[in-house]
């Protein structure tokens, strides 16, 4: 895995502590309920929003 790939993957995997530790984002997505998949290089994240807060599941892990 290239240093971007990996910087890219770290980024993602991070994104559920960053929305879920900011109150006001949290609030302001108390009412969306959404799930959305995000693809990165080999790598393939479901990402679900519930009430605001982020839930990420690595659904295929890139190749190291």
């Amino acid at each position: 895995m290239s240093v971007a790939a990996a910087e890219t993957h770290a980024s993602i995997l991070s994104l559920p502590q960053l929305v879920n530790d900011d109150a006001g984002l949290v609030r302001r997505g108390r009412y969306l309920a959404a799930t959305f998949l995000v693809e990165a290089g080999d790598a393939e994240f479901l990402v679900r929003v519930v009430e605001g807060r982020v839930v990420l599941d690595e659904i295929r892990a890139a190749a190291r």
